[in-house]
């Protein structure tokens, strides 16, 4: 068995990391002030005020990350002090580059930041924020206003890549800001069992102690909301989705692109109302995103284009095939992309049919000249056609199944 096979397994079969002991240290190697942060939000996440007269010791014993053994790698990376991480974690370190371009060379700007995470991560924020633009969408005399990096979106991907990097891996994670998109790169790849096509649906936290940690005071709600929160808001936004691109065994590349892509996006969301958009499910922003910007729907939807339907935001147009409704279509003025999506009727298909064998004459016509005429309708749905046509005489065909080329009938009027 390859050796980066053996090690994955031995890692994902082992204990937790983040709650393991880390010999050496001790509660001097803690900073106060993180855990003064962390205490104020424990409290108010859990409306506990009793917390805030506990002391610092008893707090870090009922949060679990220090124990009657002594203290865990979990409580250095979010509590420890600048010095306590160089000396027994050093790759829990977060570095922070911007760069204008991706020119080879130096950054324009860089920070790095080691020291326990309760103690950074509103100072990582402000930094990102001082180049975070501002982009402006007007529909009518309205004005969406709309930062090219959701504050919340950067903090969930940041907190992810706190609690699911490897930590037994060298290095630290690179937040690489550019002016209008951003990439979070984390040591070692997907905990086991998790991929790209199912990081949404599946959760298995590889620090579990740090993930508890941000449970209790609110930074998480519950184990895998980050990612959801990450995806529905880029689409509440009418930017790309995340992605996880250049992604292997050995790192996590997050990339969020923080233009606006499609503004009718912003008025199909607007049109279904706040109320109703509550009810979404991650996977009904998504398909809203694609339906918006044309792009292919994942045979695994179709439960929610149903449920969709039934809200009338979308309309079957045959068994794989769905557009916007045209309530929603019409509001944002593409009824007439909706027409064409939806494609023309039975009658109008026909004559498509006869047009197309008129123009190829002698040559006739094929399979695939069908497909590339009718881009929304399947194999069985085009043959029941050329069946009624070649029924009533008006086309003839030569062989069978898919190799079958077809002819305008020499006797034709059409």
């Amino acid at each position: 068995m390859p050796n980066v096979i053996l090690r994955k397994i031995l890692a994902e079969a082992a204990d937790d990391f983040s709650a393991e002991i880390c010999d050496g240290a001790t509660l001097l190697d803690l900073d106060r002030q993180a855990i003064e942060t962390f205490q104020s939000l424990w409290a108010r996440k859990s409306g506990e005020s009793r917390l805030l007269a506990l002391s610092q010791e008893q707090l870090l014993h009922d949060c679990g990350v220090v124990t009657e053994e002594g203290v865990t790698y979990a409580a250095l990376i979010l509590f420890g002090t600048s010095d306590a991480l160089v000396r027994f974690i050093p790759q829990a370190e977060i570095v922070f580059e911007y760069r204008q371009n991706q020119m080879p060379g130096p950054a324009d700007d860089i920070h790095r930041f080691r020291q326990g995470f309760f103690a950074i991560f509103d100072s990582l924020w402000t930094v990102i924020n001082l180049r975070n633009t501002t982009q402006h969408y007007q529909d009518g005399l309205f004005i969406w206003d709309i930062p090219t990096f959701n504050e919340s979106v950067v903090r969930e991907a940041i907190l992810n890549a706190v609690c699911h990097r490897d930590y037994l891996r060298p290095g630290p994670v690179f937040v690489r800001q550019y002016p209008s998109w951003m990439r979070i790169e984390s040591p070692g790849g997907f905990p086991s069992g998790i991929t790209v096509k199912n990081v949404l649906d599946r959760q298995s936290p590889r620090n579990r102690k740090i993930a508890e940690v941000f449970a209790y005071c609110g930074l998480v709600e519950r184990a895998g909301q980050g990612m959801n929160k990450m995806f529905e808001q880029s689409v509440r936004e009418a930017k790309h989705l995340p992605n996880f691109d250049g992604s292997d065994d050995f790192q996590i590349n997050l990339t969020l692109d923080g233009a606006i892509i499609n503004p009718a996006l912003l008025k199909i969301l607007e049109r279904i109302g706040e109320e109703t958009l509550t009810s979404f499910a991650t996977e009904d922003f998504i398909i809203l995103s694609a339906l918006a910007n044309d792009e292919e729907l994942s045979p695994s939807w179709y439960p929610r284009l149903h449920a969709l339907a039934q809200l009338g935001i979308v309309e079957q147009v045959n068994r794989k095939s769905y557009v916007l409704s045209q309530r929603i279509a019409s509001a944002i003025g593409k009824a007439g992309t909706r027409t064409r999506n939806k494609g023309l009727d039975r009658n109008a298909n026909k004559a498509l049919i006869l047009q197309l064998l008129r123009d190829q004459g002698s040559k006739g016509a094929q399979a695939s000249d069908f497909n590339d005429l009718f881009k929304t309708l399947s194999r069985n749905q085009i043959y029941p056609l050329l069946k009624e046509l070649r029924d009533i005489g008006q086309i003839t065909s030569r062989g069978r199944g898919k190799s079958a080329c077809w002819f305008l009938a020499e006797h034709s009027n059409a």
